[in-house]
């Protein structure tokens, strides 16, 4: 069986391709949606939260859209500036989740020792 040949992808890695993300878009979601509630429970304060929410928010439909157009559409070339916003506001939300957790865990250690 011939993944990958002369340029196009075959059906069978299009479709693993589609599933991958019609599944991996709501799951990055939750993940990303429980510990922007963790933040909002450590800081206290609505806008970083609120701007982790949109960006999550943009990212699961921005990712959603990619599957659903994917099983129509073929050539993933079209979709690539689609594909690579998805990843850096996946990117963008990932790391602002984990600073910011970083930043408020910091500032709530106990003081004990290993």
């Amino acid at each position: 069986m011939t993944v990958y040949s002369q340029g196009h992808l075959s059906p069978v890695l299009i479709d693993i391709l589609i599933v991958g993300m019609i599944f991996g878009g709501p799951s990055a979601f939750c993940v990303q949606a429980f510990f922007i509630f963790r933040l909002h429970s450590f800081s206290q304060r609505k806008p970083l939260p609120v701007l982790c929410s949109i960006l999550a928010t943009i990212q699961l439909a921005f990712t959603l859209t990619i599957g659903a157009a994917s099983s129509h559409v073929v050539e993933f070339q079209k979709w690539q500036g689609f594909i690579v916003s998805a990843l850096i506001i996946s990117i963008c939300t990932d790391t602002i989740i984990a600073a910011s957790m970083s930043y408020y865990l910091r500032g709530s250690r106990t003081g004990f020792r290993e």
